[in-house]
């Protein structure tokens, strides 16, 4: 098993465990499954539940009383990850399986086993296309399986048409907003084809424009930014840069400019700038030469991660080396609660952190200008977190 001392997820399950129930993300089980057929529809009812979002299958709990009861370490049918993925691999989805892991937490002196399911918003509804299991354990195909508060829909029953509608809704993003729907859409670049600049954009000359070949209203426009010229360290991501090109991105719905970002490319791959942040270190003076505190982020499924994963599907993957050499120097944070207890983790690291910052021997190139020294400076300190990243991660 994947044994863990995450705090969030202990947090998580006691807190869960306290509400003395069951909802329509999480479920308790006193045992591991003792048929594969109810295992699967259990982890289908899940990863359909209404909200779509993370789900938790939870073993060592009665579900009556809500004790903690533990999991004995060599309990029957107990799985690890790859065994679970490898029972879930063996029925035939309609087009894959949701993303899955085991862990094992200790709590009240005891083992949980956590099954932590991640529905895809795009997949939804998962379901079989042919029966999985035998007699009254068989999931049977073409079912959509979802959960109502603490009940799971039957295995010879499919869901109520509401709850599937709002389920397909989700897969298409019509529950979303209009600039989380065109974030959906990026995710498929092939959909986008490029156009000339309409009537919002031609003011500039040189707009690059493209709009969705099945929703057309939804519309991005990237124009230079003549009159900005500043080196900024992420454009170090290719080594073969020499000078900032600036270029700023709008997406609109119909005619309504929705958002707006910067970037510049480096070696044809656009970059936009990354979130700043300020790292709280133990130090109060910053006199020796070394550059403030603060470095640029990602967030996981932000408008920018799928800006840059857009522009290497229509430049072509030949720049994916571009865009993994950036995201050796970008940390990239799945949510504002790991980016807050990583900064504060990596205060009580400083010293540590320091001493691999002046030893991080990632090459960058370095511009023969003023400013050639620091940026480099700044991109390996960046890279420096990077890695402090990811052990952070290692030790949740």
């Amino acid at each position: 098993m994947n044994n863990t001392s995450s705090n969030s997820l202990v947090d998580l399950v006691n807190d869960l465990i306290a509400s003395g129930k069951e909802g329509s993300y999480w479920d308790f089980k006193l045992e591991w499954h003792h048929d594969n057929g109810d295992l699967v529809h259990d982890v289908i009812c899940l990863a359909n539940n209404p909200e779509a979002r993370r789900a938790y299958l939870i073993f060592g709990v009665d579900d009556e009383s809500y004790q903690i009861v533990g999991i004995n370490e060599n309990a029957s049918k107990r799985k690890n990850t790859q065994q679970l993925i490898d029972t879930l691999h063996s029925a035939i989805w309609a087009e894959t399986y949701p993303r899955v892991e085991v862990t094992t937490v200790h709590l009240a002196c005891r083992n949980i086993d956590i099954i932590t399911i991640d529905p895809d918003r795009h997949i939804l509804p998962y379901f079989l296309i042919k029966d999985f299991g035998r007699g009254k354990q068989t999931v049977r195909a073409g079912a959509i399986y979802s959960r109502s508060q603490d009940v799971n829909v039957g295995k010879n029953e499919t869901a109520p048409a509401l709850v599937a509608e709002r389920l397909w809704r989700n897969r298409f993003g019509l529950d979303k907003t209009p600039l989380q729907r065109i974030a959906c859409l990026m995710s498929n670049p092939e959909k986008w084809e490029k156009t000339s600049p309409s009537c919002i954009h031609d003011d500039i000359a040189f707009a690059s424009c493209f709009y969705h070949r099945d929703y057309p209203e939804f519309t991005i426009a990237r124009t230079p930014d003549e009159d900005r010229d500043a080196y900024e360290y992420f454009m170090l991501a290719s080594p073969y840069f020499r000078e900032p090109s600036w270029w700023t991105t709008r997406f609109y719905y119909h005619q309504t400019m929705l958002r707006e970002i910067h970037g510049a490319y480096s070696d044809h791959l656009y970059i936009p700038i990354p979130t700043a942040s300020m790292l709280s270190s133990p130090r109060s003076e910053w006199s020796d030469g070394w550059l403030p505190p603060n470095y640029g982020f990602y967030c996981q499924d932000s408008i920018e991660i799928k800006m840059l994963e857009f522009d290497l599907g229509k430049e072509g993957h030949s720049l994916a080396w571009v865009r993994d050499r950036l995201l050796r120097m970008i940390p990239v944070f799945r949510s504002e609660e790991e980016r807050t207890g990583f900064e504060s983790w990596l205060c009580s690291e400083w010293d540590r952190f320091r001493c691999s910052w002046d030893v991080q021997d990632t090459v960058f190139p370095e511009l023969k200008n003023d400013y050639g020294k620091d940026l480099v400076r700044q991109a390996k300190m960046s890279a420096t977190i990077v890695d402090f990243l990811t052990e952070y991660r290692s030790l949740a």
